[in-house]
């Protein structure tokens, strides 16, 4: 099939293309209004019409759906769409446009420039949908340039498929041209589409039928000229070796004859004829315009059969099942289809698997939830006249599917369910190979809706969505509080269910983008669980997702996300329920902010779990895809809209508790003819609570004084609708609305809440003496509605009001010692407790002398990764009394504290190194000097954008990043909170700012290089003195081990710096190789493998272990290799991942030394840190025999630990290509390996395949001066058995072989042994039934030769295979033939015509015999199992025809540039034994056009027996 049309088909299969109607008008009113021409002047004749087309453009009419698909036009272009009727129809014309946007298929990179009509998401014919015809002309005008592509529809039809055999099908049809003469049959091509299922035959949905039959599933050819096919129009498409499922899906499925153009290669035209349920002709919704009247085709039937009458409808109490029978049509040509219909919708058309007449009269609609319904039937004949539907309607009323059993909600099993109620969309994972599934919706207990028998797509099971299945009987619309249930059946049994799990819909709901600043958008949802609680924050994920070949400039990415790129949080402002949210992007330039308001917007729920992602509901708004059946793919109607209200509330009360500041709420629960869902509380005329259906009271808590009035009102979870006709187009305008149907407010009750609350204590009173004056500061307090005033105590009576302010000056005081208080009072005389007393004195005389200075300042950082410094010094002393200190930071005073305070905690400080100092003062307000300084520094952790910190623990090699103009900057590591080792000073690169440690064009570790380790942080401070840091986190990487021809594995760890296992969308495994090599998989120098399978392989947890497993799969041989002699990297990309600003990289490979750089550094590496050695470095166990499988000898490896410090062993094991040919026989390595001792690992090889075998023996310890511990391990597998027998050899006299009188070249083959090792074959003779000899071969392992036999001679051969060491298989004997042969003058031979004799030079016996006109015949009769024909061909022959034994005739062309005589020229074998049989060779009087005549000869017959 030609790429071009099959890309196009693809497109339109699957619908990926959703524009909404009305921005598509939007958009063309632009562009017209930009590019100022008018219609008249598009519409005018074009200037030039090209048939074909001319590419890139390209045209499809689908005849039988009145639908067009064009492609290939420019972005900036825009065009008319013409169907120009044939003079036979009238020759009218009706038209699409002008003004019809191309627009783009997101999935391909390039700009597709599609435009389609008479298709959802596409336009609609102006005033009326024509009825396209053969002969019709589709016509595409570019309006700017008034240049037109066209085609003509081409006349084709296809007939259902019918079932031929067990595993066979046909599907029968004719295509004729303008002059009635067959298409080139190369020209067409067949399809079966399947519904919703894959066909097992090639794991696709869709058949393909062509002429060469190799490049497709089935063949299609012309069927012979006869009296049911006298024009050569009739095809037959054949599909064999099918399964019976296969045929049962082919049977049910569309079939399709597709017209490739005229040049199929160019792939610029076709026409699709369709026939199958949903094929009807007319406007496809939304578009509306009548279907046109046409005069019939010359010679046309048209009576359509009879209305169907008595029509039934029973559920015989069966749930969701109604069973419909009605009294058979007549028509004068036959019955062949029924449609039915349910409240007006098609749902089916019922017909016989070969669409012959008559069509079945019964039909069982399946999937019904309980409700009301009313149907209706018609009854259509094979030419396609349908008759009016029955009436009136009849009703059912179904009854419900109760759901039953229990499941595992979270999926269990690593089984993960994915819910988009937008699109009424299920998506399901890792599901098994042999498993059928079930998919059901559940609603109040009962099945809503389900599809039965899905077969996972590597483990997928997607329903309502291109390339799944459909929902049966109808589409439901998903709705929150909806369960989904898969229930897995295996083929053990198909009534027990291996596994049942379900996840229940999230009501969460979003909004489109809006922008809110220059450089900012916001989206707005909701989202609460069943309870009406807002679902926790860290569930939640905001995404902006729009087309690969459009992508924000923000990231590179066709998403944004929310957390990530933006903030998600939940509204601290007019959100009394708690439930709504808002994500905020920022720093967005214009091109981001207009794709973020124009894409699609997404809110998922992530699960309980969200690092499980076993449970997701994705609300989208937006959408190209509307809700109900998926369009162009699914058919089964949108479930009865719901909409009807839960009744009111009822018995509504309220009981205010003034004292305790709450409100008790309850009432009696509403109905609904579903389920209530909830219900909403109101207080004051504002939202105030949601709670769960189950719940009939609530407590109102903290609430403020004054008069309140509350009500309630029910609402069930049907999705709320908005704007349109239907209730699809209701829905789709309805998206990110709360709710689906409410009820009226229960009769609100008002209740008075009296204020009893007093004041908070003031807190935090100081006393200031003066000469005569004591000045008094405190805290202001806080009251649920206001304080008024505050009262200030001398001695414990009340001195003073103070009516605004938190300051008082008692003046006029004698010497002496006062006592003061303050309590706080409100407007409803509630008054606080009095604040703790402080004491003042007033003394006779001045105090002049300053307290000593602060001693002892120090400060320290109490957690490391933390924001807080605390500072501590000595108390200082003075003559009277010291009162007070004030801490500085950086010379700026931060806090004035009390003469009982020595230290204080700075929190919250930005990264930043301070110096902190101290200074006292009395009472009198002398202040001492401040106090000598320390320092303390705190730390982005994790580093601030743009910075970024990686560590390199393989190689004690740190790399940091974006400290652009920040130099010198200084590298340091910190253990305990201590800082142990740090860098030379480091200036940044002037491109991004690049600063890194011991690696070369960096900087060296200052005196000594650090052993970094896990649980290390590794701080980057700049020359502002603002450092940045990050953890070492404990993941590890073991060499890669190959587990198949196609796929590498890679074991690791991933630990915290708490030994916690990581979340898993934390890591990722890679694999890479030098920069002169590439991965074939991918193009690139790296395969990576993440938990999200974003890369080229999937990483995984071992169970509940810290161990992770990545695989690499679909690898090419190359790759594998690659692969096995990569660096194995196991990384922590950091606490926020897409981030990027920290990440800890463990290197396993050559060249991962710990240690100062080589060549580079000569820091010394930190001492007393274990060293390993290897003795031997590499072991080689030769060749050891595979066939019959053995073992080696025992080889050893020693570890040695060359340090004066102990190792730590983690792990022994074996690695590389074949490691499962080599074990680990024994091993004296523990957990510990002493300094300065060694350990000893046993090993054997037993090969499993022949040829080089190898593995790596690695090792995983502590060891600071590699982490690439691998001994090369390799050996050879050898065969040492015979070989199997060879077939039997079987003797034959081939077309093309030249005989003579004495020596006819017989070909002898065998097929090869198909088990051990052949080295070579010893073929034996024997003739006349005389001792077998030694025949040679052309090579050792040949299986077929040409063998001179003397004629009349019997022959047998005998074969047999042997080894390299000469151990031979048994023989495989042949049967024994007897080879005769005749020449042309037998009496055996009969000749009818003017058949002449004549010598020729090499003809087979010295003469032939010739003729060349048309139905002269040669006849010769034999008793034999095969026969070959000798004849002369030639320059001057002609063409012969050749049947056996009245079989169909086989036509033989003679022509050869140069005469050559005795030349086999047909041969036939597999003929009945001892039977008489007929040749009869026909001179047909014709001849190839490059032969100069059309003679024909006759030389002999061979045969064998």
């Amino acid at each position: 099939m030609i790429k071009k049309i099959s890309k196009h088909l693809s497109h339109i299969s699957y619908d990926r293309l959703k524009l909404r109607l009305h921005n598509l008008t939007l958009i063309v009113a632009l562009l017209l209004s930009l590019m100022q021409f008018n219609v008249a002047s598009v519409l005018a004749a074009p200037i030039a019409t090209n048939e074909p087309p001319i590419a890139p453009h390209s045209l499809i009419a689908f005849s039988q759906r009145d639908f067009v698909s064009v492609s290939g036009y420019a972005e900036a272009e825009t065009v008319t769409i013409e169907i120009i009727h044939s003079a036979i129809f009238g020759g009218g014309i009706v038209t699409a446009g002008p003004g019809l946007v191309p627009v783009d298929d997101p999935s391909t990179p390039e700009f597709d420039g599609i435009v389609e009509v008479n298709h959802p998401g596409g336009y609609c014919w102006n005033g009326v949908t024509p009825d396209i015809r053969p002969g019709d002309k589709l016509r595409v005008t570019v309006d700017q340039t008034n240049i037109a592509d066209q085609t003509t529809v081409a006349n084709v039809v296809s007939k259902r498929a019918v079932q031929t055999g067990p595993n066979n099908v046909q599907i029968h049809g004719t295509a004729q041209d303008v002059n009635g003469l067959p298409i080139p049959v190369d020209q067409l091509e067949q399809r079966l589409v399947s519904p919703g299922n894959l066909f097992d035959f090639n794991n696709r949905r869709t058949l393909r039928a062509v002429a060469a039959p190799a490049t497709a599933d089935g063949v299609l050819a012309y069927d012979p000229i006869g009296i049911d096919n006298p024009a050569g129009i009739n095809w037959t498409a054949t599909y064999d070796n099918l399964l019976p499922e296969d045929v049962t899906r082919a049977l049910q499925a569309e079939a399709r004859i597709h017209w490739l153009g005229a040049d199929p290669a160019a792939g610029v035209e076709a026409t699709i004829f369709e026939i199958g349920a949903g094929i009807t002709a007319g406007p496809s919704a939304p578009c509306s315009a009548p279907l046109e009247v046409l005069p019939p085709p010359p010679g046309s039937e048209l009576i359509p059969p009879s209305i169907p009458q008595n029509l039934t409808a029973t559920t015989n109490g069966t749930a969701n099942t109604v069973f419909l029978s009605w009294d058979a049509s007549t028509d004068n040509v036959g019955v062949t289809a029924y449609g039915v219909y349910r409240n007006g919708v098609a749902i089916s058309n019922v017909q016989n698997p070969d669409g012959a007449a008559p069509a079945p009269n019964t039909y069982v609609d399946f999937n019904v939830p309980a409700g009301t319904y009313d149907y209706t039937i018609d009854a259509a004949d094979e030419i396609g006249n349908r008759s009016a539907q029955s009436a009136p309607p009849v009703n059912a009323i179904t009854i419900g599917q109760i759901a039953a059993g229990v499941a595992n909600e979270p999926p269990a099993g690593g089984r993960a369910i994915l819910v988009f109620p937008s699109r009424d969309f299920i998506s399901a994972e890792n599901y098994l190979p042999d498993e059928q599934v079930t998919v059901q919706v559940i609603r109040n207990g009962f099945v809503v809706s389900s599809v039965d028998g899905v077969f996972p797509l590597d483990g997928l099971v997607e329903v309502n969505h291109p390339g799944g299945y459909c929902w049966a009987g109808v589409t439901p619309e998903l709705r929150a509080g909806d369960i989904v249930r898969t229930l897995a059946f295996g083929p053990e049994s198909l009534i027990i269910p291996r596994s049942v799990d379900q996840v229940t819909v999230s009501n969460v709901t979003a909004t489109k983008a809006v922008q809110t600043g220059p450089n900012t958008v916001h989206i707005y949802g909701t989202a609460q669980d069943a309870e009406g609680n807002p679902l926790p924050i860290d569930q939640l994920e905001n995404r902006l997702v729009g087309t690969s070949r459009d992508p924000f400039n923000l990231n590179g990415r066709r998403a944004l996300r929310a957390p990530g790129d933006g903030t998600i949080a939940y509204d601290t402002a007019n959100n009394p329920t708690g439930t709504n949210w808002t994500a905020t992007y920022t720093g967005l330039d214009q091109h981001d902010i207009d794709l973020a308001l124009d894409v699609e917007s997404r809110i998922l729920w992530l699960g309980r779990d969200p690092l499980a992602g076993v449970e997701i509901t994705l609300f989208e708004v937006g959408l190209l895809d509307p809700p109900g059946p998926s369009a162009g793919f699914c058919t089964a109607p949108l479930e009865a809209a719901d909409v009807t209200a839960p009744s009111t509330p009822s018995g509504f009360a309220a009981d205010a508790n003034s004292a305790a500041r709450t409100v008790q709420l309850s009432w009696n629960a509403a109905s609904d003819e579903t389920a209530v869902y909830g219900y909403l509380i109101t207080r004051d005329n504002a939202p105030l609570r949601y709670v769960g259906a189950n719940t009939t009271s609530y407590l109102d808590t903290n609430v403020f004084p004054g008069a309140h009035t509350y009500t309630v009102q029910a609402f069930d979870s049907a999705s709320a609708r908005g704007a349109g006709i239907s209730i699809t187009e209701q829905l789709a305008s309805g998206l990110g609305q709360r709710y689906g149907n409410l009820s009226g407010f229960a009769d609100p009750v008002s209740v008075t809440m009296l204020d009893v609350t007093a004041p908070s204590v003031p807190a935090d009173l100081t006393a200031l003496s003066g000469v005569d004056s004591v000045t008094l500061n405190w805290t202001a307090s806080t009251d649920d509605i206001d304080v008024i005033e505050y009262g200030v105590y001398r001695d414990g009576g009340l001195i003073a009001t103070v009516p605004s302010g938190t300051s008082y000056i008692d003046s006029g005081l004698a010497v002496g010692s006062y006592s003061y208080a303050v309590d706080a009072v409100d407007a409803a005389g509630n008054r606080s407790a009095q604040s703790a007393a402080v004491i003042a004195d007033i003394v006779a005389e001045a105090d002049i002398e300053a307290p000593s200075v602060p001693a002892n300042v120090f400060a320290s950082v109490p957690n490391v990764r933390g924001r807080d410094i605390v500072i501590s010094w000595s108390a200082s002393t003075d003559n009277v009394g010291v009162t007070g200190y004030t801490l500085y930071r950086n010379g700026v005073a931060i806090a004035t504290l009390n003469g009982a305070t020595l230290s204080y905690a700075d929190n919250n400080l930005p990264a930043s190194t301070n110096s902190y100092t101290v200074d006292a003062v009395d009472s009198a307000g002398n202040r001492s000097a401040q106090s000598a300084a320390s320092t303390g520094a705190v730390a982005n952790d994790p580093p601030a954008a743009p910075h970024s910190i990686i560590p390199f623990p393989s190689r004690d090699f740190v790399s940091s990043d974006g400290f652009l103009g920040e130099g010198p900057v200084v590298i340091s590591v910190l253990r305990g909170g201590v800082e142990v080792y740090k860098s030379d000073p480091i200036t940044p690169d002037g491109l991004t700012g690049l600063s890194e440690v011991n690696h070369p064009g960096g900087v060296c570790w200052s005196i000594s290089t650090p052993d970094l380790r896990p649980g290390d942080i590794v701080r980057a401070t700049n020359s502002a003195g603002v450092p940045d840091q990050t953890v070492i986190m404990g993941v590890t990487a073991e060499r890669p081990i190959q587990i198949n021809a196609n796929t590498v594995v890679v074991h690791g760890v991933a630990l915290d710096e708490n030994g916690v296992r990581l979340p898993i969308g934390q890591i990722e495994s890679r694999l890479v190789v030098g920069a002169a090599n590439v991965f074939d998989v991918n193009g690139r120098r790296l395969l990576r493998a993440d938990s999200g399978g974003t890369g080229d392989g999937i990483l995984v947890y071992d169970g509940a272990t810290a161990n992770w497993t990545a695989t690499y799969t679909n690898l090419t041989a190359a790759d594998v290799t690659k692969a096995l002699g990569a660096e194995s990297r196991g990384m922590w990309l950091g606490r926020t991942p897409l981030v990027g600003n920290e990440s800890t990289i463990f290197e396993n490979g050559p060249g991962t030394d710990g240690g100062p750089a080589a060549g580079f550094c000569i820091s010394p590496a930190e001492p007393n840190r274990p060293q390993a050695s290897f003795a031997p470095t590499s072991v080689n166990f030769g060749d050891q025999s595979a066939v019959p499988a053995t073992t080696s000898a025992i080889r050893t490896v020693s570890l040695n630990n060359i340090s004066t410090a102990p190792m730590n062993i983690n792990k022994v094991y074996l690695a590389g290509a074949n490691p499962g040919d080599f074990a680990i026989a024994g091993n004296t390595c523990g957990a510990t390996l002493a300094a300065g001792a060694n350990c000893i690992v046993s090993l054997t090889f037993s090969p499993i395949a022949l040829g080089a075998r190898s593995a790596n023996l690695s090792f995983m310890d502590d060891a600071a001066n590699t982490s690439f511990q691998t001994v090369p391990l390799t050996g050879t597998g050898t065969d040492t058995s015979a070989p199997g027998a060879p077939g039997l050899p079987n003797q034959a006299l081939l077309n093309g072989a030249v005989v003579s009188i004495t020596t006819i070249p017989l070909t002898v083959n065998w097929s090869a042994s198909v088990t051990g090792t052949v080295d070579h074959y010893e073929l034996q003779r024997s003739i006349n039934n005389g001792a077998f000899a030694n025949v040679a071969l052309p090579t050792p392992t040949s299986t077929s030769l040409v063998v001179n036999v003397a004629p009349g001679t019997t022959n047998n051969f005998r074969v047999r295979a042997c080894s390299i060491a000469n151990n031979c298989s048994a023989y495989s004997t042949g049967t024994s033939r007897i080879l005769a042969s005749v020449q042309e003058t037998v009496k055996d031979i009969s000749y009818s015509g003017a058949w002449t004799n004549q010598i020729v030079a090499g003809a087979f016996g010295g003469s032939v015999r010739f003729a060349s006109t048309n139905r002269d015949k040669a006849q010769y009769k034999f008793t034999a199992t095969s026969v070959s024909f000798v004849g002369t061909v030639g320059p001057n022959r002609g063409r012969v025809s050749i049947s056996v034994d009245g079989g169909a005739a086989q036509i033989i062309d003679l022509y050869a540039p140069v005469q050559q005589a005795g030349r086999v020229v047909f041969s036939i074998s597999g003929l009945a034994a001892g039977r008489s049989h007929q040749i009869v060779v026909q001179v047909l009087g014709n001849r190839n056009p490059l032969s100069t005549g059309n003679r024909a000869d006759v030389d002999g017959f061979v045969t064998m027996r």
